[in-house]
């Protein structure tokens, strides 16, 4: 090959080589971009973070900025896909892009800087730039007025109060769009409580306020000898410690339409502006120590509490369905669990089943639904129910206590497949009742002699008919044929038997562990091994039983460990999952295991 043929295939090699090169180092593309440099106090600025070739990629989602609060708000998938043919060729064009989009707000004056990003694709970093931003403080304007109060300003710990909210429009503006209440100072030193809806109609309006939608109520106020359309909505909070806690100033951020558009075409007036409330502060009391009830609610204000049950005539173990009913200031602050099972005398009385579905607040009360169950006949009335909460009018703690409810408990025996007749359950069966012969009645039939006939037996005459030859044959040969089903079915029951015998460890072992926190379904995995050592039905197996075959054939220790699981198991089929059940469950399992090897080198499984 001519030498000027070589360097000129060197020289394309190094062009392609450097031209891939660019290519890769300009695969992938990380750009920033905002909404604005500038803003208002409390005036979000959108930060897009733009990547080019790559559809997905790890961005912080939490970024640390001294002043900001910057949190994600959502992620954009640009990619797309073209196919074009022209002149009968195929192209295919494929672009990938994604952008994640943050939302960046600061609560004071000054300039800022977004911090950079570190957006990590394909194993590769890319660092952002950083962006400088400068914040403005919130600017009276003639046209609007934004008030803030509260309904007290010295509330305990806990309790709420009344936040109201006034947005004054001059009615110089058409209307004012995109409005947003800030209430930086808010969320982290109080609780906020959602308002219940005032109204559906198509006239009622709302406010976004702390992050609910509260309902205003419209009107008109002079201020300063001007006529204000006004906007007022109301919302709870309750403070969460003590001391002196600022509330405003607050801000309003809004687009205000100065005029009506004479026409569709007509390009309305705007401009926007933030401005700030007046300031306010509320000093918050603790809650006294001196008196506080052993179950204290947390609930601020005045209560009652009001308990049905039904039915009201049970057996010992039957279910009580208990609707308990709290009412007073702000019901929905009940907590959702009101501590049932560690009311002394309810607990002593009847086994408090686990709460199935949260309670619900309907109107202005919380309700809750449990179950009851009867330990004895003894247990007699449902006391009592009690709720402790601070009664703010009078300065200290009470307890509420609903009225007692009268049942009627019948006594009730659990059946066992002991107590079948003719069971062959352990300790024996029910006794049974022997044949008696009665005295007196027909003990014969007696009939004119004239009316019997020979019906003396004859066997010459018995063995040359038909109907006497299939008489004498049938018997042996049915007999002989029902005794070879039965060594049959007998010999493929003892094989049924002793596979699931060899079985009945891994079963249960396997049951438990499916069974999670699930306190019954543990119980029906154990009762189901020592069914099956047994040879009899799951279903016809109880605890005690178990427990009994357990003490009848292990070591006092093993069948004591046994038995303490079967007792906490059959408690929680009734007052709900025990404490430590993942531990009561490894224990039963270890215990079940030591079982079955000493049954095995026993001979007895």
């Amino acid at each position: 090959m001519p030498a000027r043929a070589v360097l000129i295939l060197m020289l394309t090699l190094v062009v392609n080589a450097t031209s891939a090169a660019r290519q890769t180092s300009a695969e992938i593309n990380v750009s920033t971009a905002v909404s604005s440099r500038t803003a208002f106090v409390n005036e979000p600025i959108t930060l897009q973070i733009n990547i080019e070739n790559a559809n997905q990629a790890e961005v912080p989602l939490e970024v640390q900025a001294e002043g900001l609060q910057i949190e994600f708000q959502r992620t954009f998938d640009r990619s797309s896909s073209v196919t074009s043919i022209i002149n009968g060729r195929r192209t295919h064009r494929e672009t990938l892009g994604v952008t994640y989009e943050f939302e960046v707000v600061a609560s004071k004056p000054g300039d800022f800087v977004i911090p950079p990003f570190e957006v990590v694709v394909a194993g590769q970093r890319y660092p952002t730039a950083r962006v400088p931003i400068r914040v403005d403080p919130p600017q009276e304007d003639n046209d609007v007025r934004f008030y803030v109060e509260v309904d007290n300003t010295e509330p305990y710990v806990g309790e709420p109060i009344t936040l109201r909210v006034t947005l004054a429009l001059s009615r110089r503006l058409y209307s004012a769009d995109d409005v947003n209440l800030a209430f930086p100072l808010v969320k982290g030193p109080f609780r906020v409580i959602a308002p219940r809806p005032a109204g559906t109609g198509r006239g009622q309006r709302y406010l976004q306020m702390l992050g609910e939608t509260v309902p205003i109520v419209s009107g008109q106020s002079m201020i300063e000898g001007e006529v204000f359309d006004t906007h007022t909505g109301e919302i709870q909070i309750a403070p969460r410690r003590a001391g002196v806690i600022e509330i405003g100033p607050a801000t309003a951020r809004m687009v205000l339409q100065l005029e009506r558009p004479r026409s569709i075409f007509d390009r309305a007036r705007t401009r926007a502006v933030v401005v700030p409330s007046n300031e306010l502060a509320v000093r918050a009391r603790a809650l006294p120590t001196a008196g506080r009830p052993e179950r204290f609610s947390g609930l601020i204000g005045r209560y009652a509490i009001h308990a049905e049950a039904s039915p009201t005539e049970v057996n010992v173990g039957d279910p009580i369905n208990l609707t308990i009913t709290v009412t007073g200031t702000t019901p929905s602050l009940a907590p959702d669990d009101l501590g049932l099972a560690e009311q002394p005398e309810l607990a002593a009385r009847f086994r408090v089943g686990r709460e199935e579905s949260p309670p619900q607040v309907v109107g202005s009360s919380k309700v809750y639904q449990r179950i009851l169950r009867a330990i004895s006949e003894d247990s007699g009335a449902i006391p009592s129910l009690e709720l402790g909460y601070f009664d703010v009018e009078t300065g200290a703690y009470e307890v509420a206590r609903s009225e007692p409810i009268e049942l009627r408990v019948r006594p009730t025996k659990v059946v066992t497949s002991a107590d079948a007749i003719g069971g062959a359950g352990l300790g024996g069966g029910v006794a049974r009742s022997e044949v008696e012969e009665l005295t007196g009645g027909i003990r014969h039939n007696f009939g004119p002699g004239r009316s019997l006939t020979d019906q003396s037996f004859r066997f010459s005459v018995v063995a040359t008919s038909p109907a006497g030859i299939a008489t004498l044959v049938a018997p042996p040969v049915a007999y002989a044929a029902v005794s070879v089903v039965a060594v049959w079915r007998r010999r493929n029951e003892s094989q049924g038997a002793a596979r699931r015998q060899r079985g009945a460890l891994a079963r249960a072992q396997q049951g438990i562990a499916d069974a999670g926190e699930d306190a019954e379904a543990i119980g029906v995995a154990a009762r189901a091994y020592f069914a099956d050592v047994l040879g009899r039905p799951a279903e016809a197996t109880t605890f005690a039983e178990c427990a009994q075959i357990a003490e009848s054939r292990l070591e006092t220790g093993l069948a004591s460990r046994i038995r303490q699981a079967l007792e906490a198991l059959d408690a929680a089929a009734y007052g709900g999952a025990p404490a430590g059940l993942s531990e009561l469950s490894r224990d039963l399992a270890g215990a079940l295991a030591e079982s079955d090897r000493v049954l095995r080198k026993r001979g007895g499984a």
